[in-house]
């Protein structure tokens, strides 16, 4: 017999292996929802990002057809003042 085993408890061994087993998934248990909770922080920056880059692709077109409206306003002017 190996010396570890000399002195113990018979199931000793195995109710350490099931101790740490259920501290894993205890630890996991309480990881899981931080975990989602960075997951979602994660995926709303991304959507948040995504509607701020729509957003400013919208003032970009907006300012632009002001723009070509105010030209073509001015080339009216242009013309009926000749």
């Amino acid at each position: 017999m190996s010396d570890r085993s000399t002195g113990r408890k018979p199931g000793q061994v195995a109710n350490k292996g099931k101790k740490s087993m259920k501290d894993r998934s205890q630890r996991d248990a309480e990881r899981m929802p931080d975990d989602m909770r960075r997951d979602a922080d994660r995926m709303g920056s991304g959507m948040k990002r995504e509607g701020d880059r729509m957003n400013s692709a919208a003032r970009r077109d907006a300012r632009v057809e002001r723009d070509d409206m105010q030209d073509a306003a001015r080339r009216t002017k242009e013309r009926l003042g000749k």
